[in-house]
């Protein structure tokens, strides 16, 4: 008992700075901030969550935890960072209790498994990141599904066993990345001396038809937007980097230092660092060592099994995303190498009492270094400056990186210079990335008055993408109102709203250009209409209507609508409204 209160608090102090933190711009926004349907939860869009995948991944309970959160606390980033931090106090728990059951009652191991799953700096971006709520949630039923299935006893087919089955399906549903349990779950059996191994097999059959399912389920989404292009790395080059990445987990499971948010992939002009060509060499010799002397240390062979097993299918062998590595994937995997510490201070708890007293205080050194890593690492996740600068202190080669902090820059700091010097280097570094040249574009039209280099901007955007709706709509604006070229400014209008025909800032301005330059009163009413009709609550749209109904001689219209912009806060010169409550009441 002592051991798991010791491993929960540690765990509290190590990220108790994580909530104090504010949102990031990676993710967040998508996740949470900006997305209608987390921010709107109600019965009717409860489906919608079970069908709509998010940045190409399916988890819908991750997605309702979420909007709950958001239903109670609104945007408060520390609601949502207490949660988090709950949420892995709570895994810390269950963890101490899982290796408690797959020991058969070794607190020795149960507490070191759970005091470093719980300290351990390379979590610190599944439980501080907001948007990793996946991770500290499917972990959650994961580990419910392992004490479920350890509980059963001789019942292969009992109530344990079944809600071994439906713990593992909300695993599932708040992170694909679960599909691993029935592999762990084997491994939980090897451990255990089970020794009918093809019943052991078949009776998982429920589990892999699952795991199967989600896996199908995932690959589909991920081929259509986060899966990289296969042609850019040879097949010899994908296996060095999942081997690397391997190799890096176990080497930061021990030095967890550098730490980044982003990981890049390295320059493959003038071939490969040499470490990519060791980590195979090593790790394999780290397996056959486990073997051979798997009768002597076990839990060695276990451990490194059980870490292989669950980080393999987040090795980078098919890109998924721009990163070779990231933090977040150790979560569960490291309980395997935690286990192998936790196995050999048993075993010299069983020898002499000097030297397991050497061992457990130089363990808990240890544990306190991590945790104070854990702390600082905490801090650099306080909002998108310092996460993104940090990534560049590492890495300053990183687009990503820098086209984020300009964004903090640009709409945050309202820091012009600081944005457009982020925008250039992340430009640089990607000359085709459209996010950063359409924002460049932004930031040089309305802060910077650099009409003609935005239009540059975002004629680049467009030459990679043709039916880019908002730059096509940034750059009919720079057309229409400042280089007066209305032909092509319609051109953009027409062409942006085929691209979004829900752009209702787009109806507005080429009704407006329909209306000042071509004289088209009718054709401008159907666009301020369908502005209106899409977006209601903009009060410039009744205005312009009004306009409209003006020129066209409707006047009662044109008073209604004037009133109603005025209700929204609209300005009118005093002589127009005169001017059309008298035509409207002659009429």
């Amino acid at each position: 008992m002592y051991a798991l209160l010791g491993a929960l608090l540690l765990s509290l102090i190590a990220f108790w700075p994580s909530l104090s933190n504010d949102w990031t711009n990676w993710d967040d926004p998508y996740y949470v901030l900006d997305n209608e349907l987390v921010k709107n939860l109600s019965a009717d869009n409860l489906i919608e969550f079970l069908r709509t995948p998010e940045r190409s991944l399916y988890h819908p309970l991750t997605m309702l935890s979420l909007a709950f959160n958001y239903t109670l606390s609104g945007d408060s980033a520390y609601a949502f960072h207490l949660t988090n931090l709950l949420l892995h106090l709570l895994n810390v728990f269950l963890v101490f209790l899982l290796f408690h059951k797959l020991t058969r009652g070794s607190w020795i191991v149960a507490g070191t498994v759970a005091l470093f799953f719980g300290i351990h700096p390379m979590h610190v971006e599944s439980v501080a990141w907001i948007s990793e709520r996946k991770d500290v949630l499917f972990a959650l039923f994961y580990f419910l599904a392992g004490i479920a299935y350890l509980q059963r006893g001789t019942k292969r087919f009992g109530l344990w066993f079944w809600m071994s089955l439906f713990f593992f399906l909300l695993s599932l549903l708040s992170k694909p990345t679960a599909v691993t349990l029935p592999i762990v779950l084997l491994l939980f059996d090897y451990w255990q001396d089970r020794s009918d191994w093809k019943r052991a097999v078949l009776e998982k059959t429920p589990f892999f038809a699952l795991s199967i399912l989600f896996g199908l389920i995932t690959i589909y989404f991920q081929s259509i937007q986060a899966i990289g292009d296969w042609e850019q790395f040879s097949l010899s080059q994908r296996f060095l980097f999942a081997i690397y990445g391997a190799g890096v987990y176990v080497y930061k499971a021990v030095f967890p230092y550098p730490q980044s948010a982003f990981y890049p992939y390295p320059g493959i002009a003038d071939g490969l660092p040499a470490i990519f060509y060791i980590a195979p060499v090593l790790l394999t010799a780290l397996m056959i060592f486990a073997f051979l002397i798997r009768k002597q240390l076990s839990a060695l062979l276990w451990g490194l099994v059980f870490f292989f097993m669950t980080i393999a299918i987040n090795l980078q062998f098919v890109s998924v995303g721009g990163a070779i590595t990231a933090d977040r994937y150790t979560y569960i995997p490291y309980l395997g190498l935690f286990f192998i510490l936790g196995c050999g201070l048993q075993r010299l708890s069983e020898g002499k009492a000097s030297t397991f007293k050497i061992a457990t205080g130089a363990t808990l050194v240890f544990a306190f270094l991590l945790s104070a890593l854990s702390f600082s690492r905490c801090m650099v996740w306080k909002d998108s400056k310092t996460l993104w600068s940090d990534v560049i202190s590492k890495y300053d080669n990183v687009p990503y990186a820098y086209y984020n902090r300009g964004i903090v820059s640009h709409y945050d700091d309202k820091n012009a210079a600081a944005a457009l010097s982020d925008y250039n280097k992340a430009i640089k570094l990607k000359p085709d990335y459209k996010d950063a040249l359409y924002n460049r574009g932004i930031l040089k039209f309305y802060e910077l008055k650099q009409v003609e280099s935005a239009v540059e901007d975002y004629s680049a955007v467009l030459k990679s993408d043709p039916n880019h709706a908002n730059a096509l709509y940034a750059r009919g604006l720079a057309y229409f109102y400042e280089l007066k070229k209305p032909e092509l400014a319609l051109s953009d209008f027409d062409h942006c709203l085929e691209s979004n025909p829900q752009l209702h800032a787009a109806y507005n301005n080429r009704g407006s250009l329909l209306f000042n330059h071509f004289k088209q009163y009718d054709k401008a009413l159907e666009n301020f209409n369908r502005a209106i009709e899409i977006h209601s609550s903009d009060g410039q749209y009744f205005k312009n209507r009004s306009f409209a109904y003006y020129g066209k001689g409707d006047f009662p219209k044109a008073l209604k609508d004037a009133k109603k912009a005025q209700q929204m806060g609209q300005k009118f010169d005093p002589a127009y409204i005169q001017k059309i409550k008298g035509t409207a009441s002659e009429s």
